[in-house]
């Protein structure tokens, strides 16, 4: 009954999420602007303070362009995000300037969507590659070819809310944490009420991010981040990583299991104290700021054999399609520069991706985040990005409610990546 009941909890997650990613994308309503007036529609995600941010550059873009009105084309998830836009290309309704990722951003390359920026940076004199971080520009560009240029790059730390170690009496997280060190202190955060229910858990992410602990441990997702030949979850290093990463929630049960977090998330847990600990990017401070009613701070990732943390960045990309590229790259060219990128830095939105404002005194970053870009990872930036995501995302429910093995599921996802990689 219980494994049933496992199924049915799993198959419900997937099924809720499957129908969140299909619905249709609507296009935003027109707006109404002077004769000779470009408008220009902005893809963006993220909730709604960082969206309250792109708002802030918008207004300022535009107060320096009179000519030129944008419309921003918001959705909060990162996943819903690419269906939607994925279902605005197929309707030949890109919007013009569009924020993107690396992997996806490379699909779309391939696929025709987005302009290569190379022509623009090299005709404009304001603009060098120079001018980024090498290791960010690189994880933008295919081949050659520069898909983005980048909004900002950050590392994954660990969040922990003051009060709850203060009461637990508990030394605050730093850089000499184990995955055991955490796990132990995961245990003792971990509060439940008279009946056995769960009042604050310890530690949890999305339940969804095994990559960390894999490349702590040794392993590797894929042999090449950029050119892979072959899937390597299913080598000993990573299947021992993930067996641990869900034994946190399936064994020692200081962790949320995926389906309990699909009804709350995990970061609106720990805004709401219901949960220690969290690993979380650089761009979750915005959200943060918000909260009145404990302290928060960060450290680095517990680690394993090995420091690592995953590099996660974006970028602003130009349709294929748009009809006017000009005032796309203007845009392109205002959110990459250094006014727009102090506002997004400045609000916790990410680390500058531009050299001479990563060490600027009027950013703060927080030391845990200085002190991980050391051991940073790139995502995955391959081609066959989103096939590849979408066999994860097919068994990772699975295997985090436990229904299936952390051995079959990770062998029959390395059996399924290596079909995408070989055809």
């Amino acid at each position: 009954m219980k494994r049933c009941l496992l199924v049915l909890t799993a198959l419900l997650f997937i099924v809720g999420w499957l129908t969140a990613c299909g619905k249709p994308a609507e296009q935003p309503p027109p707006i109404d602007v002077p004769a000779g007036t470009t408008v220009l529609q902005w893809s963006v995600w993220g909730g709604t303070s960082t969206v309250r941010v792109f708002e802030q550059l918008a207004d300022m873009f535009e107060a320096q362009h009179p000519d030129i009105r944008l419309q921003l084309v918001s959705v909060a998830d990162y996943m819903n995000y690419i269906t939607k836009l994925e279902t605005l290309i197929a309707g030949n309704a890109a919007p013009d300037v569009i924020m993107i990722s690396p992997g996806v951003g490379t699909d779309l390359m391939l696929m025709g969507a987005l302009a290569d920026l190379i022509p623009h940076v090299e005709a404009d004199p304001d603009v060098s590659v120079d001018d980024f971080v090498p290791i960010v520009l690189q994880t933008l560009s295919y081949e050659g070819k520069l898909y983005a240029l980048p909004k900002d790059f950050g590392v994954d730390v660990l969040y922990y809310n003051k009060g709850a170690f203060d009461a637990a009496g508990l030394d605050y997280p730093d850089d000499t944490w184990t995955w055991d060190t955490l796990l132990s202190a995961a245990k003792a955060l971990t509060v439940r009420d008279e009946s056995g229910r769960v009042i604050q858990w310890g530690w949890t992410d999305s339940a969804l991010n095994m990559w960390p602990w894999v490349w702590q441990n040794g392993g590797t997702v894929l042999d090449d981040p950029y050119k892979p030949t072959r899937a390597t979850l299913c080598d000993p290093p990573a299947m021992e990583a993930v067996e641990f990463y869900y034994s946190l929630s399936l064994e020692h049960a200081v962790a949320p299991n995926v389906a309990e977090l699909q009804q709350t998330p995990f970061r609106e847990l720990f805004m709401a104290g219901r949960v220690a600990m969290i690993y979380d990017t650089f761009g979750t401070q915005i959200p943060f700021s918000e909260i009145t009613a404990f302290e928060w701070d960060v450290a680095p990732l517990a680690h394993g054999v090995y420091r690592a943390t995953p590099l996660a960045t974006a970028g602003y990309g130009m349709s294929a399609t748009t009809q006017h590229p000009d005032q796309a790259w203007e845009l392109i060219k205002f959110l990459s520069g250094p006014e727009a990128v102090l506002v997004v830095a400045q609000a916790g939105g990410g680390m500058p991706a531009r050299i001479d404002l990563l060490d600027s005194p009027d950013i703060l970053i927080r030391p845990a985040f200085r002190d991980s870009i050391a051991y940073a990872r790139p995502h995955m930036a391959a081609a066959h990005f989103l096939e590849m995501m979408s066999v994860y995302r097919a068994h990772l429910p699975i295997m985090a409610m436990g229904i299936k093995s952390v051995p079959d599921s990770l062998n029959e996802m390395c059996d399924q990546v290596n079909g995408i990689l070989q055809q």
